[in-house]
């Protein structure tokens, strides 16, 4: 019998309470500690759930790993660092700590290199967006509906723009800055229209006056909605 057959068959004994707990050196921190931690994370997602990649990163939490006996393992061999655990448990899919959908980054995870490589990531890899389609779509809600709105709201306070920006500081994004900065209500849109066509005003000063880019007052006094 093979290292891998003997733990999985002592998790089997567990799991049905033939066996009160595993034995005590099983979780070891030890690489083999490690080791056992990563078969049975392996045995439970592969064969005994049979999850694939895109199901663990939307189902997978603290609560499963209680639910079926291996919360020990994770306090023991991982320090309850969950992150660690899975991605060594599955080398394979190459996973991202803001892929769990369920669990949290590690504490202080979010420096400007893992901002800039999660940005990077959900644009190039997730949603395959080209530079003109970030120019036109991206909002706050593209980052917060992929998992990745507590790390905008922490590091960028909310701004899609100043996000994207970071991540790919070789495009020119001035269209982007422009549509992020458009904020007006249609009483203020209707009110710089208003002013403009007194002749006192340049569009420069009203977006002074406003607060807003210049482009924005751009598309204020040429887009119909606002007459």
């Amino acid at each position: 019998m093979t290292h891998e057959n003997y733990i999985v068959s002592i998790y089997l004994e567990v799991l049905t309470g033939k066996r009160s707990r595993f034995p005590i050196d099983t979780w070891a921190g030890t690489p083999e500690g490690k080791l056992n931690a990563q078969q049975l994370l392996r045995y439970l997602i592969l064969e005994k759930l049979s999850w694939n990649r895109k199901t663990l990163c939307q189902t997978f939490n603290l609560s499963l790993l209680k639910e079926y006996k291996l919360d020990r393992a994770l306090q023991k061999a991982y320090k309850n660092n969950i992150f660690p655990y899975v991605s060594e448990s599955f080398p394979e899919w190459e996973l991202n700590p803001w892929e769990l959908q369920k669990s949290r980054v590690p504490v202080g995870f979010w420096t400007e290199e893992q901002t800039a490589k999660a940005t990077r990531w959900l644009f190039t890899q997730k949603l395959n967006w080209s530079n003109e389609q970030i120019a036109n779509h991206v909002s706050g809600s593209t980052f917060h509906r992929n998992n990745l709105g507590g790390m905008l709201q922490l590091v960028f306070h909310n701004n899609a723009c100043a996000a994207v920006e970071h991540a790919f500081p070789e495009h020119d994004w001035t269209y982007l800055r422009e549509r992020a900065g458009y904020k007006l209500t249609l009483g203020q849109s209707k009110t710089i229209q208003f002013l403009s066509q007194t002749g006192k005003y340049s569009q420069r000063d009203l977006a002074e006056l406003f607060n807003v880019s210049p482009g924005s007052i751009t598309y204020v006094l040429n887009v119909k909605q606002y007459e």
